[in-house]
C-alpha cells in the first residue's frame, strides 16, 4: 500500500488444567453448587479450596449470516500496525526505532511519547494506522539529548530527524506511520497534554490513597469439580478432578 510521502524538509542528517478458576477475591457467590470445603491458613491469606458441582455449559453463539460476513468484508481495511521502540531522554526528547522490510530505523523526536499514552489507533490524510510501543525513560543528560539541542527546533512544531544510516534501499514508505504520527500529534497536541496532566494527577492521587489505606490481601479462591475420565471404559468409575 502506497502512503503520503513525507515533506523532504522533515529529514535531517545523522500449564493449567482446562478450567480450573482461580480468585484472589474473597470467596464469591457462584450458580455451582459447593460439596465440599477445605480452607488452608497462608500467613497474611487463606487459600480456600471449594469442589463444586460441575458448570452448566453455556449456548455457543449463533452462526454468522450470509449478510453479516459481508457486511464485515465490504467495512474499511484494516489500518496498519506501527511497531515503535522509545526512549524519552528527561522528558524532552523520544529515540524511536522501528523494523520494516528494509531493516531497523532510527530518529529523534521533538514528542515526549509519554503524551500518546491514550492513543492506539490514528489517522492522516485518509490512511490509518494502529500503534503500540514500548517506552523507557533517560534521566542522565546523554550525548544524544545534547545533539538533539544543537538542532534547529521547530518552535511548538512536531518533527523528527533522521540521524542513524538509513537500511539500505530504504524508501519513504517507510517513515510514513511515524511521519503521520507526528503529524496527528500537532494536531492534536492540546487535548494530549491535557489528558497526560489528567492521567498524572490521578496517579499521583492513587498512590497517596494506597499509602494512606495500604490494600489487605485478599483469600484465594480455588474451584474444581470432577468430570470422568474419557478413556474409561466399560463400567469402570474411575475419574479424575479438574478445575476451573
Amino acid at each position: 500500500m502506497k502512503h503520503p510521502s513525507p515533506p523532504r524538509h522533515l529529514l535531517f542528517l545523522p500449564g493449567l488444567l482446562a478450567g480450573l478458576f482461580v480468585s484472589h477475591a474473597p470467596a464469591q457467590t457462584s450458580t455451582q453448587t459447593v460439596l465440599s470445603r477445605q480452607v488452608v491458613e497462608a500467613g497474611d491469606h487463606k487459600i480456600i479450596f471449594e469442589r463444586v458441582t460441575p458448570p452448566v455449559r453455556e449456548p455457543g453463539p449463533a452462526q454468522t449470516t450470509a449478510a453479516e460476513v459481508a457486511a464485515e468484508t465490504s467495512a474499511e481495511p484494516e489500518p496498519e500496525m506501527l511497531l515503535l521502540s522509545c526512549t524519552v531522554h528527561q522528558g524532552e526528547m523520544t529515540e524511536v526505532r522501528w523494523q520494516t522490510a528494509r531493516g531497523e530505523f532510527t530518529v529523534w523526536s521533538s514528542i515526549n511519547f509519554h503524551l500518546l499514552g491514550p492513543v492506539d489507533r490514528f489517522e492522516h490524510e485518509g490512511w490509518a494506522w494502529r500503534l503500540s510501543y514500548g517506552i523507557g525513560d533517560e534521566a542522565e543528560l546523554l550525548p544524544a539529548l545534547t545533539a538533539f539541542r544543537a538542532l534547529p527546533q521547530p518552535g511548538s512544531g512536531a518533527v523528527w530527524y533522521h540521524v542513524a544510516q538509513a537500511p539500505a534501499g530504504a524508501v519513504a514508505e517507510d517513515y510514513a506511520g511515524v511521519h503521520a504520527l507526528h503529524r496527528y500529534f500537532e494536531a492534536n497536541r492540546a487535548e494530549l497534554e491535557t489528558r497526560h496532566a489528567q492521567r498524572l494527577a490521578e496517579n499521583a492521587a492513587r498512590a497517596v490513597q494506597r499509602a494512606a489505606n495500604p490494600p489487605v490481601k485478599q483469600d484465594t479462591v480455588i474451584r474444581f469439580w470432577p468430570v470422568q475420565s474419557a478413556l474409561h471404559l466399560g463400567t469402570s468409575t474411575e475419574g479424575k478432578e479438574a478445575g476451573q
